[in-house]
């Protein structure tokens, strides 16, 4: 299956159990712009993030909002884990932005005091930017696939099927 995302927009309520924890998987290519909040009416919770490694970039906790925002530096599949660290149950939201949704564009116009169209302007030469690269990444998998298919075809030749 090969897809193409510019930007995306998950956000849920989730009530977690005392002492336990709940993670999610994201498979992100790489530089790819994104931000994960948790928020929660206690500050009993903490957010744990690993790379495609596993190798955790990200652990905070002790705060009824918790924000990370970060770029995919590597390709893979994040996991993303929320960790309830008291006996009662916890209720949370989770928000998860990525691509050109993950972008704030809200400090460009202040700091840059852009007009509104130039604002529109910089979104869309920011979603070409994103879609040229999805386009690229698209490329190689279907030429890998095909690549694989090629090789697929002669085994099968070979074997007299």
């Amino acid at each position: 299956v090969v897809g193409m995302t510019i930007g995306d927009y998950t956000n849920f309520r989730y009530d977690i159990k005392g002492n336990d924890d709940i993670c999610f998987t994201e498979s992100l290519p790489d530089n790819v712009s994104v931000i994960i909040e948790v928020m929660s009416e206690s500050e009993s919770l903490t957010l744990k993030v690993y790379n495609p490694l596993g190798q955790e970039i990200f652990n905070r906790g002790a705060s009824k909002t918790i924000r990370y925002p970060f770029t995919s530096y590597d390709s893979g599949t994040y996991r993303i884990c929320v960790v309830n660290n008291v006996q009662y149950i916890s209720e949370f939201s989770f928000d998860l932005k990525t691509g050109i949704d993950a972008k704030d564009y809200s400090e460009l116009v202040t700091k840059k005091h852009l007009e509104p169209a130039e604002l529109e302007a910089q979104k869309i030469v920011d979603t070409v930017t994103e879609l040229r690269k999805s386009m690229k990444r698209t490329n190689v998998l279907k030429s890998n696939i095909e690549h694989g298919q090629s090789k697929l075809k002669q085994h099968l030749f070979a074997a007299g099927y």
